[in-house]
């Protein structure tokens, strides 16, 4: 295991990693030829239970993880670290997790199925299941167990729930793309990272308003913590650099860790600490830590580690360090855990910080006085054995990019869309500016691709990604096919805009027939996915003679902002003020009633 000290001074020199292993693949590396070895962990492609999040028991003689590729939920011994049995949740995907503070339920997050479930603790037996279309992700309980907040992703919104009653009883908009939850120990305040918002909202538990939604330097907002004393919250983030063109792989994305201030309304950003200055012994190069997931603190307030899944580390940083004079932290320890390591507990006796390695099926136990790797906990055989791992593992590392800054999950989490447009230079198709697009609603079976339609083939565009955004070698014909096979692989969950049983409204219905007549949708956005077919079209947002791909909308719902550049920032935007011209459809030539009803029905796509 890697371990680094760095010093400031050392540090203000930027260089290029030429270190890229291959190792799925097998081939050849930069990093063998340069004989500087980049240690990576190797993903469960014989099988993987997929764990995600992780919580212990207030005893601290169990812990909770969450296994999304199952439906369920593991339970270690922690005395023998043996797993104990798996929990069904009743649900696919499960995310986020929370126990009550007596300890007796769990409270589990399916993200797929839209529904958290509440569970006995030591029998697995389902007390409740709860209704929650729209990606539930996080969870959190008040310390007097009698309140539970889920944050609902794709509705940007937080459901309160009365567990003794199991009713939501309240929805409050928060920022764009909320997930990570976590409450002050005194029960007043609830800190909610918002990923895509690239913010935080303080929330007040008892009048249950957002006080206070503080900006952060970045986005993809996946971890979040609190000080003990419940003065402060860490959030890990990503500053990207998409207003500069994308020619060099080093400053297309950053990673940080930034503090905020818990004060109600007058909450603040406080100190921030980039995390793209890791070492590697036999190196002069400085590497980053790629999609930084959890983030947990010990209680007397001088450490942070922080799970980076794209490059199979967790980093324990000191924070509130007086120490410290530049924007990076003056001590960083790096330990090699499994593939991609996303959710992190420390244990309630402070000794053991444990991780969730999502493609590893396994935990990682590391000393919290060293960080070192004490054991590794195998979370046994999964029901099926997943062909795609080896894809999804390339799409969430970082090994393939120079520098080691960012993966192709940095700009599609989880197989979305990051909301940003980008000044990509290494394609030459005369668009400056291009909308990141969804990968999880078939946009593999829509070639051409990219929005000038210039790749005619899948191979040709991950290969200019690869090569040309990431800065990395050719991929092999193996990689290429794992990363197709991932993608493809990719899905939307069920519709949060649709009926309970995933039918058109009737309000969508109506909007069917006007998009397909007199709205004049239908003539460009035809097929299966309205859209998608290699059509393409001029809608006045290029100079004239360029036109663009349309693009298929199904799951149009969840990808704004819309068109090539990102310009509209809703749907109504689209054939508003961003269709001066009305040469967009004819939806402007219709009434406000059939404009919603048309509206509503691609919110349902």
């Amino acid at each position: 295991m890697s371990l680094l000290t760095q010093k400031p001074g050392l540090l203000r020199k930027w260089g290029a990693c030429g270190c890229l292993l291959l190792a799925v693949a097998g081939s050849a590396s930069l990093a063998q030829q340069s004989r500087v070895a980049i240690p990576v962990a190797r993903p469960a492609v014989e099988g993987n239970r997929a764990p995600y999040d992780l919580v212990f028991a207030p005893d601290g003689k169990q812990a909770y993880v969450t296994e999304s590729a199952e439906g369920a939920v593991a339970v270690i011994d922690v005395a023998t670290a043996r797993v104990t049995t798996h929990f069904r949740t009743g649900g696919e995907q499960p995310a986020g997790l929370a126990v009550t503070p007596d300890g007796a339920e769990l409270l589990v997050a399916n993200s797929y199925s839209g529904t958290v479930a509440i569970l006995d603790a030591a029998t697995g037996k389902q007390r409740a299941m709860l209704s929650l279309p729209g990606m539930p992700y996080g969870a959190a309980v008040t310390p007097d167990g009698k309140r539970a907040f889920v944050s609902v992703s794709q509705l940007d919104e937080l459901a309160v729930v009365d567990l003794k009653t199991a009713a939501v009883l309240r929805r409050i908009p928060v920022g764009r793309r909320p997930r990570a939850l976590e409450i002050t120990p005194d029960g007043k305040t609830l800190a909610v990272g918002n990923l895509a918002g690239g913010s935080i909202s303080v929330l007040n538990t008892e009048t249950l308003a957002e006080e206070a939604r503080v900006k952060l330097k970045g986005i993809n907002v996946r971890g979040i913590a609190v000080t003990s004393d419940g003065a402060s919250a860490y959030a890990t983030l990503m500053p990207a650099f998409n207003g500069k063109p994308t020619d060099d792989p080093r400053e297309v994305w950053h990673n940080l860790v930034q503090a905020v201030t818990l004060e109600g309304a007058d909450s603040s950003v406080g100190e921030d600490q980039w995390m793209d200055f890791a070492r590697v012994s036999g190196s002069t190069e400085v590497f980053g830590t790629p999609d930084q997931h959890d983030i947990v603190l010990d209680p007397a307030g001088r450490y942070a580690w922080v799970a980076s899944a794209g490059r199979d580390v967790v980093t324990r940083i000191t924070i509130k360090d007086r120490r410290r004079d530049a924007v990076w932290p003056i001590s960083q320890i790096e330990t090699v855990v499994g593939a991609n390591p996303r959710g992190l507990a420390l244990r309630p006796d402070g000794k053991q910080v444990w991780v969730a390695n999502h493609l590893g099926n396994s935990i990682s136990i590391l000393d919290a006085g060293s960080s070192a790797l004490v054991q590794t906990i195998a979370l046994g055989k999964p029901s099926r054995v997943d062909p795609t791992i080896a894809g999804q593992y390339l799409f969430n590392n970082a090994q393939l990019t120079r520098a080691h800054r960012f993966t192709c999950n940095s700009c599609h989490p989880d197989g979305g869309a990051d909301g940003l447009t980008w000044r990509f230079v290494h394609v030459k198709d005369r668009v400056n500016q291009r909308n990141s697009r969804d990968l999880r609603s078939g946009v593999i079976d829509t070639a051409p691709f990219r929005w000038s339609g210039v790749d005619a083939h899948l191979d040709a565009f991950i290969r200019e990604e690869v090569t040309g955004l990431l800065g990395g070698p050719v991929p092999t014909p193996v990689q290429a096919r794992a990363l197709e096979a991932a993608v493809k692989a990719m899905r939307l969950p069920p519709n949060p805009y649709r009926t309970a049983d995933q039918q058109l409204t009737p309000v969508a219905v109506q909007g069917r027939e006007l998009f397909l007549g007199r709205a004049g949708c239908g003539t460009c956005h035809a097929g299966p996915r309205h859209g998608g077919t290699g059509r393409s079209a001029w809608i006045g947002t290029t100079p004239e003679n360029r036109p663009l791909d349309v693009p298929h909308l199904t799951g149009v719902y969840d990808s704004a902002p819309y068109l090539h550049n990102g310009r509209a920032a809703t749907l109504e935007h689209v054939f508003g003020r961003e269709n001066p011209g009305g040469l967009h459809g004819k939806l402007h030539t219709l009434t406000a009633v059939e404009q919603q009803a048309v509206l509503r029905y691609l919110r349902e796509l």
